[in-house]
């Protein structure tokens, strides 16, 4: 997950997504994966298939993850999957 050169910040983010219980994916150097958001060590933040969110910025990036993969989100599509 960590390289040898990632600065303190980086590793401290890291760390957060983890103990948030985000599946984090290091996909290269630069390239931070969680389910279909991209990070990016520059602050940009896309979504699969191609779209860039409008916000950058590690701030930005929990906001979005909290919206699209929060426990209560995720409790109400299982609902709705029973219908």
């Amino acid at each position: 997950m960590f390289w040898p050169e990632d600065p303190p910040e980086l590793k401290e983010q890291l760390r957060q997504l983890m103990d948030l219980n985000y599946r984090v994916k290091r996909m290269t150097k630069y390239h931070i994966k969680i389910g279909e958001v991209n990070y990016f060590t520059t602050g940009t933040i896309t979504i699969d298939p191609d779209t860039r969110h409008k916000d950058k910025g590690f701030e930005a990036l929990i906001e979005l993850l909290e919206l699209r993969y929060s426990r209560k989100n995720i409790l109400i599509l299982d609902v709705g999957k029973r219908s």
